[in-house]
């Protein structure tokens, strides 16, 4: 087979290819006039990678600005391939030199997470061996002991513990003896009786109602004695808390219907009303102080200083026209 040149590119062909085909690099057809070649700016070609190829260099006899424009691409390949590392390129590996295009796709580059940073506090912790702690269960209550006539005698021996008592029940008789930090009974029902004359103690507090016919006993001086809750019914109370305060402490403290109190103290405080005919008898130590802010429905407190020359303060409430507040001394 006999090779000529194409007429346009020099491209070697065969005379009978130049014949039947067109020209696979310039596109001439036998019969075409051919025009003067004027060289344009060759446009720029982005390709991804460098382009892995086996084709052949080409032979002396191809036409310089194919040379030049293949050395242009393999050049902006090597840049591209660079940046865009990541981006797959499809080797050529036909045997007949042709320019390839291949349009570099940029690709979304995604930096590497950062690591979560979370304040976990230090926890510091005892060289081995580590001592347990045991947590004990408060102790349960002493059983009560019978005595004659119907009384339970709880002895308590707890002198830096709260002790706190259930509401007491109708009908109960019950005696406190021994020591305690500070007792709490939260309440005491209609009929049932309570005797704290004996138990050494700084604080006593009753956080319930003390209801109809309940009898209450307290010896404590020096000490502090509290009510929070109504006192009704014709209940009685005997305090004896010389040198020390009484209070009722709340607006909810209300002292009515009959009820019976006998105090001593430094300072008795009622925070509250006092009404339905109660009587009250209030004995101050020297320099102590009384105080009520209402006195109503025919209720009467008489006070008296512990000795007949005691300089004792009152700051009276409201005082309604059937009702009276009266030193006796």
């Amino acid at each position: 087979m006999q090779l000529a040149g194409c007429p346009k590119c020099a491209m070697p062909r065969s005379e009978a290819d130049i014949v039947e085909r067109p020209c696979p690099l310039c596109g001439y057809v036998l019969g075409q006039v051919i025009v003067p070649h004027v060289e344009e700016p060759l446009p720029v070609v982005e390709v991804a990678n460098p382009i892995a190829s086996d084709v052949p260099e080409p032979k002396p006899r191809l036409p310089r600005f194919v040379a030049v424009a293949i050395l242009l691409a393999l050049g902006f390949g090597i840049l591209i391939g660079r940046e865009f590392s990541t981006t797959k390129v499809v080797e050529s590996k036909t045997t007949v030199p042709v320019e390839i295009f291949v349009e570099a796709k940029p690709t979304a580059i995604v930096s590497a997470p950062k690591p979560l940073v979370v304040n976990i506090p230090k926890v510091e912790t005892a060289p081995m061996p580590r001592e347990v702690v045991v947590v004990a269960a408060p102790p349960a209550p002493p059983p009560a002991v019978a005595l004659p006539g119907g009384v339970s005698l709880i002895r308590l021996d707890r002198p830096t513990e709260v002790f706190t008592m259930e509401r007491i029940g109708e009908g109960n008789t019950i005696k406190l003896t021994g020591k305690v930090s500070k007792l709490v009974i939260t309440g005491v029902d209609g009929g049932a009786t309570v005797d704290i004359t004996e138990l050494e103690t700084k604080t006593i507090s009753f956080n319930g109602r003390i209801e109809g016919n309940a009898r209450i006993k307290v010896n404590m001086p020096g000490g502090t004695l509290m009510f929070s809750k109504a006192i009704s019914g014709g209940a009685t109370i005997e305090a004896n808390v010389p040198g020390g305060s009484i209070a009722f402490s709340s607006p909810n403290a209300t002292v009515s219907g009959g009820v019976k109190l006998k105090l001593t103290g430094k300072s008795v405080w009622f925070h509250t009303r006092i009404d339905g005919g109660s009587q009250i008898e209030v004995t101050l130590s020297n320099g102590g102080g009384l105080r009520f802010l209402e006195l109503a429905g025919g209720s009467k407190i008489h006070y008296r200083g512990e000795k007949p020359d005691s300089e004792v303060k009152v700051t009276p409430g409201r005082i309604d026209d059937n009702s009276e507040c009266k030193r006796l001394d």
